[in-house]
């Protein structure tokens, strides 16, 4: 976690190269952590692999409005069960507290020409996360909604353009969605949900990152 990461991001139409981790100033500052796994090619061919054999298990009924699996694939498979306990290792990092959480949910998602996710949240739970197996050209970003507000009070995205073998964490209350991929090819992505096991989400107290010039 002590190397930074930088990637493009763009916010009220520009576009600029960000270092993560990173704090989004929305009522109060939230950590988002973004960090390449390092994960095998091996692993990532075996996650690909499954999601496409799946096909459409939620008939675009979810606010993923592309072909998804089923909910609980960490359950079913030992390469989604690997995979969330790395998303659960750098998620504890971003906790102040010493808590007890699980990995509630995990599934895969196929995004082709025309698909995209809707604004949503996933309030209940602690921290939401995104590892992107695949990226094509010109893919559209992650987007955080209704993000920063302007001295002329107006409220704008924030968009990120992760790549290959990132993995994105994020607090669940935030607002975001996918914008319409208008790009050929497939966006394979794993998203999951990590929830605390001992005590409300509103006791919770996440930890800052660090400012390494200070």
């Amino acid at each position: 976690m002590e190397n930074k990461t930088t990637r493009k991001c763009g916010t009220h139409g520009k576009e600029y190269k960000i270092e993560f981790p990173l704090n989004i100033p929305a009522v109060i500052q939230n950590p988002i952590q973004l960090v390449k796994l390092g994960l095998s090619s091996t692993m990532r061919q075996s996650l690909k692999d499954i999601i496409l054999n799946r096909g459409d298990e939620q008939n675009h009924v979810s606010n993923v409005k592309a072909d998804m699996t089923d909910w609980f694939m960490h359950q079913k498979y030992k390469e989604f069960e690997e995979l969330s306990i790395h998303a659960g290792a750098v998620a504890n990092q971003m906790t102040e507290e010493h808590i007890s959480t699980f990995n509630f949910d995990c599934w895969g998602a196929v995004y082709r020409k025309g698909d995209e996710t809707v604004i949503h949240n996933h309030w209940g739970n602690l921290w939401s996360w995104c590892y992107y197996l695949k990226i094509p050209n010109d893919s559209p970003p992650f987007r955080f909604e209704n993000t920063f507000q302007s001295g002329t009070n107006d409220v704008t995205s924030f968009d990120i353009y992760p790549e290959d073998d990132d993995i994105l964490i994020f607090p669940s209350w935030f607002k975001h969605s996918v914008p319409k991929m208008e790009c050929d090819g497939e966006r394979i992505i794993i998203a999951g949900n990590i929830q605390t096991a001992d005590r409300p989400y509103r006791a919770i107290v996440t930890r800052q990152p660090e400012n390494k010039d200070s």
